[in-house]
């Protein structure tokens, strides 16, 4: 076990001074954890509400296009999901400019509702129907970003970082469209709390977090409309946690709660907690697991029979770089906590809340919107089978979309809360076919032809596949309709797919696509054809690495021009100190060693070494982007200073820097800064040469900090084609043998020797090639 990284040195009083003169505070401070969610903000999606029983139900957005379902003006993104209705912000009231918590209650007349929170309000909705749902009653709140919201027996409770306690509601008469509101309880210390868990078998619920010290607050359910105090525990800032009465194990019939918690607001060797709360008034600590890589312990969710918890990490995203991530910890004895594995999708998108119902988990995660997992044999490694992306703009790495989905409805429905854009309700529809690989992909695709990989089709349920229908579909970069290249059988439920030639260099995109008896096209990877869900490589035999610097050693890059015009900090080659807020505490995380090239690297004794009313360079030494094919140059950034004040701009040079083109105009992002990875191919913007250069340019005004680490450049090598095409048959000439080797082959063939004009099918103007050619090759 190991904690998070150390926390920043503090700042000295001068330093403090400065960043509120600064602006610094407003940007970067980080006052609450989850203070993304106010820089990140956008405003609210104006749309009118979407009903499938009205408006149609959701389909293709266009002929051809499966990775999307219209709701009236927009398309979402999705695979083997379900749209029923979308009630945007605006049918929540003109104070909902953000959407937060939901969850989820059955009346004791078996109708469903939702239960949304949005910035001033907390809302029920008559989800019965999904198609067709409405808003029975709406209650004011305190305003606020932060609000949550769970149930017990016939009553609601909602809390809110914005104050006002627990505010009890009475759902017993929902039905006939009467919520009673049973005022607030603010027994238990200050008002305000983050979330609130509730454990139905013994009858508790239990305030989370709240200003930067809350833990747990604990409240008896005997009388479920008056909340009653009854023990806290706060030596760790709890943010949320499941608390369940164990049925097995070590503490069988002892109430434990999981914890996402830690010091100073729970950023500070934050990690799991495990308490026991059988006795609320004398709370025993189990365990703290500090794992490793923790940035921020935000939410957990245990598997139904109590021995997995699946964990959350808001801030890992954001702080180290990685894609969407879920940590898995071993619990079956809950004083000894391991990690047995994580999982993610390679979605750059943060995970934010996640629940278990069967051998489903479901994550809403923000920009990529609700995931749905299925849970196998190995548990620290379920499988992505279904989701909608309610931000369809993008993935970006931004709290943005989805908050929370509660998948606990009897009929299925799901509750998905967006931030920007409302409710929506959904329901899993799950594949009639499963496509996974059935061995390794491709790392590069050979330019001749020929790049196999095998996947395997098998039926789920009653699904069955189409004989005939398996294919590799092919995307040739906007050069026209995708081609399909049918797969070859290969004994049971395993194909063969292949990759026809390309040109050295060429970027191809490509997917799996078969079609079920009952009609239904499932495609591989899951949302394929749609953004960031094709696989893709590069034509070439081998890749070469032309240039790369860690910054370890001093590779010869130029620190400065004698017409750089800040007043503060200058290019430097060093070890982050981290002693300013804004700047980075270590290089890289995901690359070697620990020097990177950085904007003045401030001390205790010069604590303001940032780039201030001006801009600073940075040029790289001569390389040459010659020796292969598809040059592309990596690196990582940093880059902070006040939105709309500070840039960074990339640039590169073919003529040994006579002249510039500008690849990357990057502005100071809108949430904390980060280490950031990039990739670009040159020839994208200027031919590549042999006196290629790399400049990057920092520009400020108030402040701003940046720093370049591990530039590397590759190159894709490539041996030449042979000389003699037609030579089906390899003997070193064109003769008979070849005309019989086409004859053989006649029909499709794609990638296959004697298909001489790589169309993908041997046919007459193969014939007529190897004609043309008859006699000894050269």
């Amino acid at each position: 076990m190991s904690s998070r990284r150390p926390p920043r040195p503090a700042a000295t009083p001068a330093a403090a001074l400065a960043l509120a003169a600064g602006t610094l505070a407003t940007t970067l401070a980080w006052g609450h954890a989850d203070d993304p969610k106010l820089r990140d903000r956008r405003p609210r999606v104006e749309a009118p509400a979407w009903r499938a029983d009205i408006e149609g139900a959701g389909r293709p957005a266009a002929p051809g296009d499966r990775g999307h379902v219209l709701a009236g003006s927009e398309a979402f993104p999705a695979a083997n999901v379900v749209l029923h209705a979308w009630l945007p912000l605006a049918e929540f009231g003109p104070g909902a400019t953000t959407g937060s918590d939901c969850w989820g209650y059955v009346s004791p007349g078996g109708r469903e509702y939702a239960i949304m929170t949005v910035r001033d309000a907390v809302a029920f909705v008559d989800v019965t129907d999904p198609g067709d749902p409405s808003i029975v009653a709406s209650f004011e709140q305190p305003a606020s970003i932060w609000h949550d919201v769970k149930t017990f027996g016939h009553h609601a409770y909602a809390v809110s970082e914005g104050g006002g306690g627990i505010r009890v509601f009475d759902l017993g008469q929902i039905d006939a469209g009467v919520v009673g509101d049973g005022g607030s309880t603010l027994d238990g210390g200050i008002p305000q709390t983050h979330n609130v868990a509730v454990d139905e078998d013994a009858g508790y619920l239990y305030r989370c977090g709240g200003g930067s010290n809350g833990g747990l607050r604990i409240y008896s359910l005997a009388d479920p409309a008056t909340p009653a105090f009854v023990g806290q525990w706060t030596l760790r800032y709890v943010h949320d946690a499941q608390v369940r009465t164990l049925d097995q194990g070590p503490f069988a019939g002892r109430t434990i709660a999981f914890c996402a918690a830690g010091f100073n607001g729970g950023s500070v060797e934050t990690g799991l907690t495990i308490l026991d709360v059988t006795d609320p008034a004398a709370v025993i600590e189990l365990a703290t697991l500090n794992y490793d890589d923790a940035a921020y312990a935000h939410q957990c969710w245990l598997t139904e029979d109590g021995q997995t918890l699946y964990f959350g990490d808001e801030v890992d995203e954001l702080e180290l770089g990685v894609p969407t991530l879920t940590r898995v910890f071993d619990v079956r004895d809950p004083s000894d906590p391991r990690e047995i594995g994580r999982f993610g999708n390679g979605r750059v998108s943060i995970d934010h809340n996640q629940y278990v119902l069967g051998d489903r988990l479901f994550q809403a995660n923000y920009t990529s919107g609700l995931r749905i997992w299925e849970i196998g044999e190995d548990v620290a490694a379920p499988r992505e089978v279904a989701f909608i992306d309610t931000f369809p703009e993008d993935d970006r790495l931004a709290t943005n979309g989805a908050w929370n989905v509660h998948p606990f409805l009897p009929s299925g429905t799901l509750i998905v809360s967006d931030i920007e854009r409302g409710l929506f309700l959904v329901s899993y529809d799950p594949a009639p076919l499963r496509i996974e690989a059935a061995g390794p992909l491709p790392g590069q695709l050979v330019p001749s032809g020929g790049t196999e990989f095998a996947v395997s089709i098998t039926g789920v349920d009653d699904g069955q596949l189409e004989p005939g229908s398996a294919v590799l579909v092919l995307d040739l970069g906007g050069a026209g309709e995708p081609v399909t290249v049918p797969l070859a059988p290969a004994g049971g439920e395993q194909f063969i797919a292949t990759i026809p030639p390309g040109a050295c260099g060429e970027r191809l995109q490509y997917h799996v696509a078969a079609t079920a008896t009952d009609g239904r096209l499932v495609s591989w990877p899951l949302g394929a054809p749609g953004p960031g869900s094709t696989l893709g490589g590069t034509y070439g035999d081998s890749t070469v690495v032309a240039f790369a610097d860690d910054f370890e050693t001093d590779a010869g890059w130029t620190y400065g021009l004698p017409g750089d015009s800040s007043i503060g900090g200058q290019w430097e080659r060093a070890v982050p100190g981290g002693v300013s807020p804004s700047e980075p505490v270590e290089d890289n995380p995901a690359g070697t060693g620990t020097f990177c090239a950085l904007t003045g690297n401030s001390t205790e004794e010069e604590p303001f070494q940032f780039v201030r009313q001006g801009f600073v360079t940075l040029v790289s030494p001569r390389f040459d982007a010659t020796v292969g094919d598809a040059a592309t140059i990596s690196h990582a950034r940093w880059l902070a200073g006040p939105a709309g004040d500070t840039s960074l701009e990339i640039s590169i040079s073919a003529d040994d820097g006579a002249t510039w083109t500008v690849v990357r105009d990057v502005p100071a992002p809108a949430f904390a800064p980060l280490w950031t990875p990039d990739t670009f191919r040159i020839d994208q913007f200027i031919e590549p040469s042999a006196t290629m250069r790399l400049r990057v340019v920092c520009t400020a005004g108030t402040f701003g900090e940046a720093a370049i680490d591990d530039v590397v450049l590759r190159t894709v090598a490539c041996v030449d084609a042979p000389s003699c095409p037609a030579d089906v048959d390899g003997s070193g000439a064109v003769d008979v043998g070849d005309i019989l080797g086409v004859l053989a082959a006649w029909g499709p063939c794609a990638a296959c020797p004697a298909d001489v004009d790589g169309t993908g099918v041997v046919d007459t103007a193969d014939l007529l090639e190897v004609l043309a050619g008859f006699g000894p090759c050269d």
